[in-house]
């Protein structure tokens, strides 16, 4: 991860870097979740993708 909880971005700015470690990868990839409040909310909500 590139940032911290609770930090701030500006658009565009990288968060996280993908890649394929692991034994049970199938290629490059992210795992990405929001949450608000301690609660998991749509991205599609918040940002533009």
């Amino acid at each position: 991860m590139a940032k911290k909880t609770g930090s701030r971005v500006k658009s565009g700015e990288a968060i996280a870097v993908i890649g394929n470690t692991g034994t049970l990868t199938n290629g490059p990839h992210l795992h990405f979740e929001l949450w608000f409040k301690g609660k998991p909310v749509n991205p599609s909500e918040y940002l533009r993708f």
